[in-house]
C-alpha cells in the first residue's frame, strides 16, 4: 500500500460519489455523523425523506443490493478499504448502530447499519462471526443475535448489474474495478452527471496511475476531480492493454496491485501482444519455453553447421 492509499479517508470519497449520485434523487447523504454527543463518528449517513415509506425506484437504480432491500429511513455506513473485517470493525460498527439509535428515539427498524468491505475475508472469518450469505452476492447477514442488525456487503462480490456498478468501483481486486469501469462506457448510464463522471474518472486515474501530476498527501475529493480533469481525454475512449503499456505507468501500477491480479483481468494473448518476443523470453527458463516447442520448432532459425556443432557437444557430455 502506498503512502497515500494509507493516508487517504476513503470513506469521504465514497461519501463525495454518493451526494453525486443520490442527492439529486431526495437522498441525503452526510459524512461523519455524529451518534453520540462527542466523537466517534459513523463515516456516511443516508436518509429517506420522512414522507417516503420506501425508496423510489428512482432511488432503488441508484443503491446497491442489500442497501435498497431495506425499509428502514435511516441507513449508516461503515466503510473499510485498507482494513479488513475483524472484530474491532465489527464491533465498531454495533457500537455506531446502538449509539445512534439512543439519542434520537429511534426504533431497531428505524435504523439499519451496514459494514462494507473492500476487501474480502477468509470464510473462516465469516464463520467465526456467524456471516452468511443472502439472497443477493456479496451481501451476509450474521446469525449471531448481537450482530444481526449489521448487514456485511463485500464489495469484491457484489454482481456486476447496474445498481451496484458505483460501489464496485471501491472493491480491492482490479478485476472488480476494471469491470466496473467498463460497465460505465459500455452502459452510458442516464444519471451520470458532467462532476459524478469526472469523478470516476479522477478514480481511474488515480488507480491506474498515468502519471505526470503531483501527489502529495492524502487523496481529497477535490484531488479526485482535478485527475479526472487531467484524464477527461482517455476515459471514454476505451482502455486497452496497450494503452496501460503506453501511457500508463505500469512500475507504479505494479505496485499498486499483486502481477497475479494485474494479469487475470487479461486473456494471455492479449498480454502477449503488448511485449516484443524477446521480453518475454527473457521473462522464461529456456527449459521452459522448450516444452511448449516440438522438437522441429526449437530448431527452426538454426544452420546444419550449428546444429551439428551442438551434437558433438552433446556428445562429448555424454561421454
Amino acid at each position: 500500500m502506498s503512502d497515500n492509499e494509507s493516508k487517504t479517508i476513503w470513506h469521504e470519497l465514497l461519501g463525495q460519489m454518493l451526494e453525486e449520485l443520490l442527492v439529486p434523487v431526495g437522498i441525503t447523504v452526510e459524512t461523519d455523523v455524529s451518534v453520540m454527543s462527542k466523537p466517534p463518528k459513523a463515516d456516511i449517513l443516508l436518509l429517506r425523506s420522512e414522507q417516503q415509506e420506501t425508496w423510489s425506484e428512482e432511488q432503488r437504480e441508484r443503491l446497491p443490493d442489500g442497501i435498497r432491500d431495506v425499509s428502514a429511513s435511516h441507513v449508516l455506513l461503515e466503510f473499510k478499504y485498507t482494513e479488513s473485517v475483524n472484530k474491532r470493525a465489527i464491533l465498531q460498527t454495533a457500537f455506531y448502530d446502538h449509539y445512534y439509535r439512543m439519542p434520537r428515539e429511534l426504533k431497531e427498524e428505524d435504523v439499519r447499519t451496514f459494514l462494507i468491505s473492500s476487501k474480502t475475508p477468509l470464510k473462516t472469518t465469516l464463520a467465526r462471526f456467524g456471516y452468511e450469505p443472502t439472497k443477493h452476492s456479496g451481501v451476509y447477514r450474521s446469525r449471531n443475535v448481537l450482530i444481526d442488525g449489521i448487514l456485511l456487503i463485500l464489495l469484491n462480490e457484489l454482481s456486476n448489474s447496474q445498481h451496484n456498478i458505483l460501489f464496485k468501483v471501491f472493491a480491492s481486486r482490479l478485476k472488480e474495478k476494471r469491470a466496473a469501469y467498463e460497465a460505465f462506457k459500455e452502459r452510458r448510464i442516464h444519471f451520470f452527471n458532467h462532476k459524478l463522471q469526472r469523478f470516476l474518472k479522477g478514480l481511474l486515474n488515480y488507480w491506474f496511475d498515468t502519471g505526470g501530476y503531483d501527489m502529495k498527501g492524502e487523496l481529497t475529493p477535490e484531488k479526485v476531480l482535478e485527475l479526472g480533469r487531467q484524464f477527461d481525454h482517455l476515459f471514454w475512449a476505451g482502455i486497452t492493454l496497450d494503452d496501460i503499456g503506453k501511457k500508463f505507468n505500469l512500475e507504479v501500477l505494479a505496485k499498486k496491485f499483486k502481477p497475479e491480479d494485474i494479469a487475470k483481468a487479461f486473456k494471455p494473448e492479449d498480454i502477449a501482444k503488448a511485449f516484443k518476443p524477446e521480453d518475454i523470453a527473457k521473462a522464461l527458463k529456456p527449459e521452459d519455453i522448450a516444452k511448449v516447442l516440438k522438437p522441429e520448432d526449437r530448431l527452426k532459425g538454426l544452420s546444419i553447421s550449428e546444429i551439428e556443432k551442438h551434437l558433438e557437444k552433446l556428445k562429448k557430455k555424454s561421454n
